[in-house]
């Protein structure tokens, strides 16, 4: 039933932040098995900093993962939170706000759900995120190999929609725009930037 899946060319993809660096792989690797392409605040070139990056890159990712494994997501919730321009309390009473004067509040208790309990990280992805695409910038420079593959961005001939902000205080906004020069110049790009 996956390769079925995988092999429908009806399959849009969509992926935000560290999930938009995953459909990129995808989409590199298997450049005919998808339609179309659009990413949500998702970072491609890691030499663009900001107080997040920059403290992400501290972290010694080996020893969180030593010593805990799996990341815990609540750790990962007061991490973010840490540079959030919101405190949770404030985002919390936003949603109750919306919801209660929403016709369809299940949107605004799911959103709610997802800020309040953000799932575990698995270790390993933790920490080669880390290493390979936070240090080494591995992912522009073609030097990530996947299912003994190299991904190569230029790979990517399907149309892309890349959406980021402008005021992004996760990953700068100039990190998701720098993918349209890894992309080819046959691929169909668009960018929208918003405030």
């Amino acid at each position: 039933q996956l390769v079925d899946f995988l092999s429908n060319r009806e399959i849009h993809i969509m992926g935000l932040c560290q999930g938009g660096v995953i459909s990129l792989l995808f989409a590199a690797l298997f450049p005919d098995r998808y339609k179309k392409l659009i990413l949500f605040s998702s970072p491609v070139d890691f030499s663009y900093h900001n107080a997040f990056t920059r403290s992400f890159a501290c972290i010694n990712h080996d020893r969180m993962v030593r010593n805990f494994g799996n990341i815990p997501g609540e750790l990962m919730a007061k991490f973010l939170g840490l540079f959030s321009p919101y405190s949770p309390e404030i985002i919390a009473r936003k949603i109750q706000a919306e919801s209660s004067k929403n016709t369809n509040p299940s949107f605004y208790q799911e959103l709610g759900n997802w800020v309040s309990r953000s799932p575990a990280q698995a270790g390993l992805a933790f920490q080669e995120f880390g290493h390979d695409y936070i240090h080494k910038n591995k992912l522009i420079k073609s030097e990530l190999t996947i299912l003994g593959r190299q991904v190569e961005l230029k790979n990517i001939h399907q149309p892309v929609l890349n959406i980021f902000s402008s005021e992004d205080h996760i990953w700068p906004p100039a990190s998701s725009k720098a993918l349209k020069a890894y992309l080819s110049s046959q691929t169909s790009y668009a960018e929208f930037e918003f405030k």
